[in-house]
Protein backbone atom coordinates (compact mmCIF):
# COMPACT_ATOMS: atom_id res chain seq x y z
CA UNK A 1 0.00 0.00 0.00
CA UNK A 2 2.81 2.81 0.72
CA UNK A 3 4.76 1.58 -2.49
CA UNK A 4 1.44 3.35 -4.41
CA UNK A 5 1.61 6.56 -2.39
CA UNK A 6 5.78 6.99 -2.49
CA UNK A 7 5.66 6.72 -6.21
CA UNK A 8 2.94 9.41 -6.71
CA UNK A 9 4.98 11.53 -4.45
CA UNK A 10 8.13 11.12 -6.09
CA UNK A 11 6.57 11.61 -9.47
CA UNK A 12 4.83 14.69 -8.04
CA UNK A 13 8.42 15.94 -6.71
CA UNK A 14 9.95 15.80 -10.36
CA UNK A 15 6.86 17.52 -12.11
CA UNK A 16 7.67 20.53 -9.43
CA UNK A 17 11.50 19.86 -9.91
CA UNK A 18 10.72 20.57 -13.68
CA UNK A 19 8.75 23.40 -13.47
CA UNK A 20 11.06 25.14 -10.95
CA UNK A 21 14.62 23.91 -12.51
CA UNK A 22 16.12 26.68 -14.66
CA UNK A 23 16.47 26.01 -18.55
CA UNK A 24 19.96 27.90 -19.08
CA UNK A 25 23.18 26.82 -17.35
CA UNK A 26 23.61 30.58 -16.51
CA UNK A 27 23.85 30.98 -12.70
CA UNK A 28 21.01 32.24 -10.87
CA UNK A 29 20.30 33.37 -7.47
CA UNK A 30 19.85 30.11 -4.34
CA UNK A 31 16.59 31.20 -2.49
CA UNK A 32 15.59 29.41 0.86
CA UNK A 33 12.41 28.68 0.29
CA UNK A 34 9.33 26.34 2.43
CA UNK A 35 7.18 23.98 0.55
CA UNK A 36 4.36 22.96 2.96
CA UNK A 37 2.83 19.76 2.53
CA UNK A 38 -0.48 19.07 4.62
CA UNK A 39 1.24 19.29 8.07
CA UNK A 40 4.62 20.03 7.75
CA UNK A 41 7.05 22.85 6.65
CA UNK A 42 9.84 21.22 4.50
CA UNK A 43 13.20 23.55 4.02
CA UNK A 44 15.16 22.79 0.64
CA UNK A 45 17.37 25.35 -1.04
CA UNK A 46 16.52 25.54 -5.03
CA UNK A 47 17.30 27.37 -7.78
CA UNK A 48 14.98 29.20 -9.37
CA UNK A 49 13.84 31.41 -11.93
CA UNK A 50 12.63 35.21 -11.47
CA UNK A 51 9.27 34.08 -12.30
CA UNK A 52 9.16 30.82 -9.77
CA UNK A 53 10.56 33.16 -7.19
CA UNK A 54 7.64 36.03 -7.66
CA UNK A 55 5.49 33.12 -8.59
CA UNK A 56 6.34 31.47 -4.93
CA UNK A 57 6.49 34.73 -3.31
CA UNK A 58 2.59 35.22 -5.06
CA UNK A 59 1.48 32.09 -3.27
CA UNK A 60 2.90 32.44 -0.09
CA UNK A 61 1.30 36.30 0.40
CA UNK A 62 -2.38 35.53 -1.38
CA UNK A 63 -2.20 32.11 0.88
CA UNK A 64 -1.65 34.02 4.00
CA UNK A 65 -4.31 36.63 3.07
CA UNK A 66 -7.17 34.08 2.50
CA UNK A 67 -6.12 33.27 6.31
CA UNK A 68 -5.95 36.58 7.65
CA UNK A 69 -7.66 39.39 5.82
CA UNK A 70 -10.10 37.61 3.89
CA UNK A 71 -12.76 36.42 6.62
CA UNK A 72 -11.96 40.37 7.84
CA UNK A 73 -12.80 41.42 4.50
CA UNK A 74 -9.77 43.98 4.17
CA UNK A 75 -8.62 44.52 0.73
CA UNK A 76 -5.01 42.78 -0.52
CA UNK A 77 -2.27 45.04 0.01
CA UNK A 78 -1.68 47.60 -2.92
CA UNK A 79 1.71 47.30 -2.61
CA UNK A 80 1.80 43.60 -2.99
CA UNK A 81 -0.23 44.10 -6.20
CA UNK A 82 2.23 46.25 -7.54
CA UNK A 83 4.99 43.92 -6.95
CA UNK A 84 3.28 40.87 -8.39
CA UNK A 85 2.79 43.00 -11.97
CA UNK A 86 5.83 41.90 -13.23
CA UNK A 87 4.49 38.54 -13.54
CA UNK A 88 4.15 39.61 -17.06
CA UNK A 89 7.47 40.43 -17.57
CA UNK A 90 9.89 38.06 -15.10
CA UNK A 91 12.11 35.88 -16.78
CA UNK A 92 11.19 32.04 -16.72
CA UNK A 93 11.96 28.85 -15.98
CA UNK A 94 10.56 27.41 -19.43
CA UNK A 95 10.83 29.79 -21.94
CA UNK A 96 7.36 28.48 -23.27
CA UNK A 97 5.92 30.37 -20.61
CA UNK A 98 5.72 33.33 -22.16
CA UNK A 99 3.75 34.65 -25.51
CA UNK A 100 0.09 35.46 -26.20
CA UNK A 101 -1.57 32.81 -24.22
CA UNK A 102 0.52 33.22 -21.25
CA UNK A 103 0.16 37.10 -20.84
CA UNK A 104 -3.71 36.71 -21.62
CA UNK A 105 -3.67 34.15 -18.27
CA UNK A 106 -1.40 36.75 -16.20
CA UNK A 107 -3.57 39.58 -17.31
CA UNK A 108 -6.59 37.48 -16.28
CA UNK A 109 -4.90 36.74 -12.57
CA UNK A 110 -3.82 40.21 -12.38
CA UNK A 111 -7.52 41.30 -12.90
CA UNK A 112 -8.54 39.21 -10.25
CA UNK A 113 -5.92 40.19 -8.02
CA UNK A 114 -6.60 44.16 -8.83
CA UNK A 115 -9.96 43.37 -7.70
CA UNK A 116 -8.88 42.08 -3.96
CA UNK A 117 -6.98 45.34 -3.70
CA UNK A 118 -9.79 47.71 -4.60
CA UNK A 119 -12.54 45.78 -3.18
CA UNK A 120 -14.21 47.82 -0.21
CA UNK A 121 -15.68 44.48 0.98
CA UNK A 122 -13.90 41.44 -0.03
CA UNK A 123 -15.57 38.54 -0.43
CA UNK A 124 -14.40 34.64 -0.46
CA UNK A 125 -16.26 34.56 -4.27
CA UNK A 126 -13.16 37.22 -4.77
CA UNK A 127 -10.73 35.27 -3.28
CA UNK A 128 -11.78 32.35 -4.80
CA UNK A 129 -12.00 33.79 -8.62
CA UNK A 130 -8.00 34.70 -8.21
CA UNK A 131 -7.39 30.98 -7.04
CA UNK A 132 -9.27 29.78 -9.96
CA UNK A 133 -7.46 32.64 -12.65
CA UNK A 134 -4.30 30.95 -11.23
CA UNK A 135 -5.55 26.91 -11.80
CA UNK A 136 -6.36 28.12 -15.65
CA UNK A 137 -2.72 29.50 -16.59
CA UNK A 138 -1.28 26.54 -14.44
CA UNK A 139 -3.47 24.10 -16.29
CA UNK A 140 -1.58 25.28 -19.61
CA UNK A 141 1.30 26.27 -17.99
CA UNK A 142 3.54 24.25 -15.47
CA UNK A 143 0.78 22.67 -13.93
CA UNK A 144 3.21 21.28 -11.26
CA UNK A 145 2.11 23.29 -8.41
CA UNK A 146 -1.91 23.21 -8.95
CA UNK A 147 -2.36 20.41 -6.14
CA UNK A 148 -1.48 23.27 -4.07
CA UNK A 149 -3.49 25.71 -5.36
CA UNK A 150 -6.37 23.63 -5.25
CA UNK A 151 -6.13 23.83 -1.61
CA UNK A 152 -6.00 27.71 -1.98
CA UNK A 153 -9.64 27.65 -2.53
CA UNK A 154 -11.70 28.93 1.09
CA UNK A 155 -15.22 28.01 1.71
CA UNK A 156 -17.12 30.66 3.00
CA UNK A 157 -17.61 30.39 6.95
CA UNK A 158 -21.75 30.45 6.56
CA UNK A 159 -22.10 28.68 3.36
CA UNK A 160 -23.43 25.66 3.15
Amino acid sequence: MKKPIVFLLLIALSVFQFCSEPTSKEPSEEVETSTQTENEDVNQTLERSELAILMRDLYNKTKAYGKEGLPEGKPFPKELYTKYLAILTATPTDSNNTGEVFESYGKGFLSSLEVLTEAENVTYENYNNMVSNCLACHSKHCPGPMLVIRKMTIQEPNAS
